[in-house]
């Protein structure tokens, strides 16, 4: 026997009620779905900071949530709003640059190419970037 792992003597072998019993397909899939989400043990609840600071939800119906079914709060927020999903071509920007402030005001809606544009000259001039902050468009301004 593994060291650590202690068993009754009368649930040994033969003894044990279910020894030798199998549970059917059906009872399987209700343990299964009886034990995802918030209802398993290991759940960690419905926000979780992932690796680059950005705030996971848990949303495992959305068509865009990765394997564990959670998705980019900011994406959600802003797809809300919007009453639509994103594109594919489209990246929400955090304005004061707090990756877990999600506050509609603090988002901006870019296409890549504008996204792209806009980082490059963030890092060439600063001070013209924050001239060019009162001409962005926020999420509540229209976008083309």
């Amino acid at each position: 026997m593994p060291k650590g792992v202690y068993f009754h003597k009368h649930m040994q072998g033969k003894r044990n009620h279910f020894f030798g019993k199998h549970h059917t397909e059906k009872t399987k899939q209700l343990i299964r779905e009886a034990n995802t989400g918030e209802n398993n043990h290991n759940f960690k609840g419905l926000r979780k900071h992932n690796y680059y600071g950005y705030i996971m939800i848990y949303q495992k119906s959305h068509p865009k949530a990765d394997e564990s079914g959670r998705i980019l709060e900011h994406r959600v927020k802003v797809e809300n709003y919007l009453g639509r999903y994103l594109k594919k071509n489209e990246l929400i920007h955090h304005i004061n640059g707090k990756k877990d402030d999600n506050r509609l005001s603090n988002l901006y809606l870019f296409n890549r190419r504008k996204h792209t544009i806009y980082e490059k000259a963030l890092k060439i001039c600063p001070d013209l970037v924050k001239k060019l902050k009162s001409n962005l468009k926020l999420i509540k301004g229209e976008q083309k």
